[in-house]
């Protein structure tokens, strides 16, 4: 059995007109809804914008124009200008039509009646007005105040209760129906008689009169249909549709619905979207009420816009009763579009030939899809009966460029090309050309680098509605990302794939000294085009100085004091200084009873007492003097534990040892383990042993030198580092405070050999937290 078009009926499209009180059937998934991916082969290349919201989309629709009051009233402005005989601005009729209230079209009708001595101020000027002064016409000005008055009736709110207010709004509504049925006999106006017609059969649907609906439709509506030629016709046709299926004839209904969908631009997607057919007796109804191919080709075009259609055979279907319907270019580039999903997927990272299998899922499926799509399409080409070859010559192209087959492909784009003279043609033909250049790249030198950026950068697209220039540019990255790996060439992978401020996040040792050598070798000759694009992704300020104070980073990370002192040096002082990542804004040697992370802050400048070069030397100025001077050895030795402390993860001047800290996790730097860019640095960001040990010596050299008071605070830190252990290693207070011994010796050493001093005292009543374990040892 077919698979057939079932399709929700939006609460959203019931709303806009064609079923005003009918909620949605049904809420559930959509595959539709998920598809995400990205596309060379852009959906308006089938240059039908009226379909361009049933283009395989992010979302239920490509394009919500449809869904714009610009979009409705343009074509009803259309109308009406085409009445008037194209003589009052479009601005004109849509202000008269949309924007004009009841009180001044009824002073505008006596105004032409001779009845008034002038016209609202907001008409007085309008071309439309004058159109109907100098013809004394008063028919339209009748209508349209009929039709504002209607109006709020029929705006329907889903969400408003029923109440008295309701039952007395239907009072008005019938008062409305009888009037418009008077006016409808007394137009003598064929085009306004039909627009009458249509604000009646409006009013019984959504009154619920769905059998008087049907009959004002076909007495009123329907015999002016070939004498009027205008989309209100299929506006009132919905309405039927409408009723009929709420008296329960589905068939009927859904062939009505199809009338509209194919014929009416503003109201398709509200058409498309309450078409509904539950088996293959009901499709084989509809289709026997249709009236000609191009009706049955529209009827098999609305089932293969199905998401799980088999729609080569709907295509097939559709070209075997229409070889030249329009139809056709649509459901070709949705195909086209999800094959471009199945196998390019959303992260632009896929390379020749195809995978078969992505993200554990075989392709296979796909790939022979891909192949019968590829048949079907020559096919059509060698028969030359469809509507645009042109874009079926491009489709085969494509079709054959994803066959992994290049040569044929850019054979097909370059006759294109040339015997074209469209303008969107050549640009797509032009880009198709440069993305199988870019994918048969197999190495780069500078030539090779030069040549494809270059071309990237003259691509043109007018307009360049879905982003094409940006998608090729990602394409192109990806594709150099992977061949700079290959070639040893880490630091230009990275600037591929990000930007030089991602460095940040977990700086990449192999990264940082590539892009380092890269930017010294640029001081001495000039860089090709990519080069300069790739260097301006590196920083928007030196890179060059940007780098070396990452890599002194490194240095400190790894304790090599010495190393970051003379890397920092060789950057001119001015350069340093206008580095946001070269300061540090808390006083790292600065300790706190509580972890505070702003605490030591300058908000204003972003800059404390130190800088990462005054840091470093001052850490290797009190490592010295503490083995020089043993006097000052303790109060060394704990500045030092607090310095290494301070620029951990816990720390408040953090930013000493990293760029970026997430509250949201330990390490908080969003990479997983497989991210060819990750750097495993955790331990240096969480590394409590070198601080402790610090702290060891202070509290040892403190109580050498009989100083018990700096040793509590030597001890109270050290025993802070052990706490952040326990936490390291998955534990929590309620349940393991008391049951992992080893986490706690320092405080108990602090309690036990300093519950006598000052400091003691001072940080039992500031810190909960040793305040809550000391009364947990006493009970």
């Amino acid at each position: 059995m077919k698979k057939l078009l079932s399709v929700v009926s939006l609460a959203l499209a019931v709303f806009l007109t064609i079923k005003p009180i009918e909620t949605s059937r049904a809420c559930g998934f959509d595959p539709e809804d998920f598809f995400f991916g990205y596309s060379f082969f852009d959906p308006a290349i089938a240059n039908q914008p009226d379909y361009s919201a049933l283009f395989l989309s992010f979302d239920r629709f490509y394009d919500y124009n449809w869904n714009t009051n610009e979009f409705r009233e343009s074509h009803n402005t259309a109308e009406w200008q085409d009445f008037h005989q194209n003589k009052p601005t479009p601005e004109d009729v849509a202000f008269v039509v949309y924007k004009a209230s009841v009180d001044d079209l009824i002073q505008t009708k006596q105004f032409v009646d001779g009845k008034t001595q002038s016209l609202p101020a907001d008409l007085a000027n309008n071309t439309l007005v004058d159109y109907w002064v100098k013809k004394s016409m008063t028919s339209p000005i009748c209508y349209l105040v009929y039709a504002k008055q209607v109006e709020p009736h029929v705006n329907w709110d889903p969400y408003a209760w029923e109440d008295d207010s309701q039952t007395r709004e239907e009072t008005r509504m019938e008062e409305l129906l009888g009037s418009g049925i008077e006016q409808y006999d007394a137009a003598k106006n064929q085009f306004i008689k039909m627009r009458f017609g249509y604000q009646v059969v409006r009013l019984a649907h959504y009154l619920g009169k769905y059998e008087d609906c049907v009959r004002f439709h076909d007495e009123m509506v329907e015999p002016l249909k070939d004498q009027v030629k205008s989309e209100i016709y299929y506006w009132s046709l919905g309405h039927k549709a409408g009723a009929m299926l709420e008296l329960g004839k589905r068939t009927e209904s859904a062939y009505l619905f199809s009338l509209v969908f194919d014929h009416s631009p503003t109201k398709r997607v509200p058409a498309w979207l309450s078409f509904h057919i539950e088996d293959d007796s009901e499709w084989e109804a509809v289709m026997n009420l249709c009236q000609n191919k191009e009706e049955k080709a529209n009827l098999i075009f609305m089932r293969a816009i199905d998401f799980n259609s088999r729609v080569t055979d709907e295509m097939a279907a559709l070209y075997a009763i229409d070889p030249g319907a329009e139809k056709l270019d649509v459901l070709l580039g949705r195909e086209i579009n999800k094959l471009e999903y199945d196998f390019f997927g959303w992260d632009f990272d896929f390379a020749f030939p195809l995978k078969q299998e992505y993200n554990g899922v075989s392709k296979v499926n796909a790939q022979n899809y891909l192949q019968n799509l590829e048949a079907f399409v020559v096919k059509v080409n060698s028969e030359k009966k469809n509507h645009n070859p042109q874009l079926w010559r491009l489709a085969e192209g494509y079709l054959a460029f994803m066959n992994n087959r290049f040569d044929r492909a850019d054979q097909i784009f370059a006759i294109e090309g040339r015997n074209t003279k469209d303008a969107r043609t050549q640009q797509y033909t032009q880009l198709f050309r440069w993305v199988i250049s870019v994918s048969r790249l197999k190495s780069l030198d500078a030539r090779a680098e030069d040549r494809i950026y270059s071309e990237w950068a003259n691509l043109e697209f007018d307009p360049d509605a879905h982003e094409l220039k940006e998608k090729s540019l990602r394409y192109m990255l990806n594709t150099l990302a992977r061949l700079y790996d290959l070639q040893g060439e880490p630091g230009k992978a990275f600037l591929c794939k990000r930007e030089g401020y991602d460095l940040l996040y977990q700086p990449t040792e192999k990264v940082v000294d590539h892009l380092l050598a890269w930017t010294q070798e640029l001081e001495t000759r000039t860089p090709n085009s990519l080069e300069k694009f790739l260097f301006s992704r590196l920083s928007e300020e030196n890179p060059k100085t940007f780098l070396q104070i990452i890599k002194a980073t490194f240095y400190l990370q790894w304790h090599q004091t010495a190393e970051a002192v003379a890397l920092l040096k060789s950057i001119p002082a001015a350069e340093r200084e206008k580095m946001a990542i070269y300061h540090i804004p808390g006083d790292p040697f600065k300790p706190q009873t509580k972890d505070c992370l702003e605490c030591e802050e300058n908000s204003a400048s972003g800059k404390g007492p130190y800088n990462r070069l005054t840091f470093i030397e001052k850490l290797i100025s009190l490592e010295n003097e503490a083995i020089a001077n043993p006097a000052k050895a303790a109060e060394n030795y704990y500045q030092l534990g607090n310095a290494w402390y301070n620029i951990t993860y816990f720390g408040h001047a953090w930013q000493g040892s990293m760029y970026f800290r997430s509250s949201m996790e330990w390490y908080g730097f969003g990479q997983t383990e497989d991210d060819p860019y990750y750097q495993d640095q955790s331990h240096l960001f969480v590394d409590m042993a070198t601080p402790e040990e610090y702290y060891s010596k202070s509290i040892a050299a403190a109580e050498s030198a009989g100083n018990r008071e700096l040793a509590a605070k030597a001890t109270f830190m050290a025993a802070k580092c052990e706490q952040n252990m326990f936490y390291l290693a998955g534990l929590n207070d309620e349940e393991n405070l008391d049951q992992k011994p080893q986490y706690r010796k320092r405080f108990d050493q602090l309690i036990a050999d300093y519950g006598d001093t000052g400091f003691y005292r001072e940080v039992l009543e500031e810190c909960s937290y040793l305040n809550y374990y000391v009364w947990l040892k006493g009970n």
